[in-house]
């Protein structure tokens, strides 16, 4: 992400009367958990954070992490990702977005974000194939959507599904009696979800072998 806003300033600079904007970079657990461990990639992105106007992270542990792995001395300013919890209410279950989705009164497990290969989603879709007591709904879109439909051929009970409209998010977490936040190992204290939906059960996910030692689900509180 800082390479991508350092070059595209260098780039606006360039031009006759250019205005450059300041460039603020919001520090992302991949860049430093997998780029900034990497020797053929670490230079780019610290020489590209150094830069930056402005460096934020969403926890302080990821502030730490770039300090400790990539030797940061620019400020680093941590802002908690945050819900608007007047926007997102607890609605009931039975929402027009499962209808739409071809859902009855099953258990629903949902996660609903980017659909990258920083998640773990593979576990899901293994999940969905040993659980055909509930539906799996992977929310939203991003770079391993196309992989990730394709591991999931065959399997009846998962559904996939873009971004909504704003105003329907509210719905769409009613939607999902159990919200999972599947993560790569080693990101789950670098890579913070921005809400916890409410009126839902929120499994945190970083070793892929506990949701997958059962082969019952939870009840639902």
């Amino acid at each position: 992400h800082a390479p991508a806003g350092y070059l595209a300033r260098q780039i606006l600079a360039a031009g006759p009367g250019a205005r450059v904007p300041r460039v603020i970079t919001t520090l992302h657990g991949t860049d430093i958990t997998l780029l900034g461990s990497d020797r053929s990639y670490s230079e780019i992105v610290a020489f590209s954070i150094e830069r930056s106007d402005g460096v934020t992270a969403v926890s302080e542990s990821l502030r730490l992490d770039t300090q400790r792995e990539l030797g940061i001395v620019h400020p680093i300013d941590v802002i908690p990702n945050f819900v608007d919890s007047v926007f997102v209410t607890p609605l009931p279950r039975n929402t027009a977005y499962r209808t739409e989705l071809g859902i009855g009164d099953e258990v629903v497990v949902m996660y609903a974000g980017n659909v990258g290969f920083s998640q773990s989603l593979d576990l899901v879709v293994e999940a969905a194939r040993r659980l055909p007591e509930a539906t799996f709904v992977i929310h939203g879109d991003g770079s391993g959507r196309e992989h990730f439909e394709e591991s999931a051929r065959g399997i009846p009970n998962i559904r996939f599904n873009g971004y909504q409209p704003k105003e329907r998010v509210p719905e769409v977490l009613a939607t999902g009696d159990i919200h999972v936040v599947p993560l790569r190992r080693g990101l789950g204290a670098v890579s913070v979800p921005s809400t916890r939906p409410p009126s839902a059960r929120v499994s945190w996910i970083s070793d892929p072998t506990g949701m997958l030692s059962t082969s019952t689900l939870p009840l639902i509180p």
